[in-house]
């Protein structure tokens, strides 16, 4: 991406910022139209509570940030912001969201292995934030605007980072010496993911849902005030 990059600025004339650098997906009318039913189909509501992507699978178990922490954090998005969690993933992830769940105070909605990855996205357009591991999932979240916290390890640290505007898209992670290892880890546990502290991938989620979260749900909620308002009686 960045050898295109640099192909398009030597193209144009002009330097493009990374902020308005970023993929994107064409999504038909079917996989919205999916995404809508689906959700409907379990009582979610959007542009009512925080409606919260949560991704905890990964191709490779030592990349997966541990359950009881995503449990943990879904029962606090609960408890703070009265959110509603979307468990999302592939069919192989149902037996983890399924163990996230049993640890939850408040049922979440299972979505792991309903869904292809165009529908997926489409469920991820009608999403407030997204929170997960370093997958693909995270740049399909990115490419249709949704602000993500990546709980990401130090295998190829910022390598696969999601393109466009930092405060956005946050990073959690536990610096250590062994970086850019190529996921030839050191250890018996990968400890770059697996000791990342709970509070730090709350403070990211807690920074992106108060100041960004919000702030763009009660600009909505001021355009549409006005847009009734300005209708002829």
């Amino acid at each position: 991406i960045e050898r295109n990059r640099a192909f398009a600025e030597s193209f144009l004339g002009h330097s493009i910022p990374l902020e308005e650098f970023r993929p994107e997906l064409w999504l038909t009318a079917e996989d919205r139209g999916y995404a809508r039913r689906l959700l409907e189909e379990n009582r979610v509501e959007t542009g009512g509570k925080p409606l919260v992507a949560l991704f905890p699978g990964a191709a490779w178990s030592g990349r997966r940030w541990p359950v009881e922490n995503f449990a943990a954090l879904a029962n606090r998005l609960v408890e703070r912001y009265a959110a509603r969690i979307l468990i999302c993933g592939s069919a192989g992830d149902r037996p983890l969201a399924g163990e996230i769940a049993r640890r939850m105070a408040t049922l979440p909605v299972i979505l792991a292995g309903r869904t292809t990855l165009r529908q997926l996205a489409a469920v991820f357009e009608r999403c407030d934030i997204y929170i997960g591991n370093e997958t693909g999932a995270l740049h399909i979240a990115a490419a249709v605007g949704l602000p993500t916290v990546c709980i990401m390890g130090g295998g190829h640290f910022g390598r696969f980072s999601p393109y466009g505007d930092a405060n956005r898209h946050r990073l959690a992670y536990k610096r250590m010496d062994c970086y850019h290892c190529n996921w030839h880890c050191l250890y018996e546990t990968v400890r770059c993911i697996q000791e990342i502290p709970f509070d730090d991938v709350w403070k990211e989620a807690k920074a992106l849902i108060e100041g960004v979260v919000l702030p763009q749900r009660r600009h909505g909620i001021a355009e549409a005030m006005d847009t009734k308002g300005a209708q002829p009686q």
